[in-house]
């Protein structure tokens, strides 16, 4: 996309369209309204959770000319509709995932120096009913370039978190008191992840799944698929090779979900041929 229509589409009101469940039996739209106002810097792809208590969305406001000027914002909704104000992050410079746990929202961001673009740490965080940000805890430091995260509610009341970087992929998580703990690394040296896809596979357990290419960031085409699976006791730990591809193509997006009974995963990608 040109510099001028990126800047066309952040002066786009940031908009969510919520199902809803009517009494009748097919289901129904709610009629589009606004999270928050026009402006005239860059919006990044909004992230959204639900929950019992409301929805949420995350976002972050940038001016892509100026390096470390991001800003991470979320915004909350009630579960009778009625939609908050945003709320600043502070020290947050992205929005890179939430969702809500058992003990409500969760919020994962990524910070830099003011000058530098994010990420070179990623922290995790609670979010209370009226927007307050608690217990805020960096899970990983000393990273690089553009930053993947995700958040997984699990059923025992913790939560998995993974984060990939041109330098790695690391995944930890925390039990039912929220705090996260036993970071591990599940990328090769040489090997930089380029996507990334998380679920949750029914009681405890968990997936993680990643594309990976070898060479300089930004140049290798992604060509191998890897995921590792979580437990109760652990996050995810061992990698594995689920799919290579052949040379001259490239795997540009993944996704995870659980199969039909909760048992086991399976992947989607997309992808195309190279040059």
């Amino acid at each position: 996309m040109s510099r001028g229509r990126a800047r066309a589409a952040a002066l786009a009101v940031v908009t969510l369209i919520v199902a809803i469940a009517p009494a009748a039996a097919s289901a129904g739209w709610s009629r589009p309204f606004d999270l928050v106002a026009p402006g005239t810097l860059d919006y990044l792809p909004t992230q959204l959770a639900i929950g019992g208590s409301g929805s949420a969305a995350g976002y972050t406001v940038e001016d892509v000319d100026t390096p470390g000027s991001g800003q991470a914002y979320f915004v909350l909704r009630s579960a009778t509709g009625t939609v908050g104000p945003p709320h600043a992050i502070a020290g947050a410079r992205a929005l890179l995932a939430l969702a809500y746990s058992a003990r409500g929202l969760e919020v994962l961001t990524g910070s830099s120096p003011s000058t530098a673009d994010c990420c070179s740490s990623v922290q995790a965080m609670a979010v209370g009913g009226g927007g307050q940000v608690r217990n805020t805890q960096t899970l990983v430091s000393g990273l690089a370039g553009a930053t993947l995260g995700s958040l997984v509610p699990l059923t025992h009341g913790g939560t998995l978190a993974a984060v990939a970087t041109e330098r790695g992929l690391w995944t930890q998580q925390s039990g039912a008191n929220g705090r996260f703990s036993g970071r591990r690394r599940l990328t090769a040296s040489g090997l930089a992840p380029s996507s990334l896809a998380t679920a949750s596979l029914g009681g405890d357990s968990s997936l993680v799944a990643w594309s990976a290419a070898s060479g300089p960031a930004g140049f290798a085409d992604p060509r191998t698929i890897f995921y590792a699976e979580g437990s109760r006791r652990s996050s995810p730990r061992q990698s594995h090779t689920l799919l290579r591809i052949p040379a001259g193509h490239r795997i540009d997006e993944l996704g995870v979900a659980p199969r039909a009974g909760g048992a086991g995963g399976s992947a989607g990608t997309g992808g195309g041929t190279g040059a």
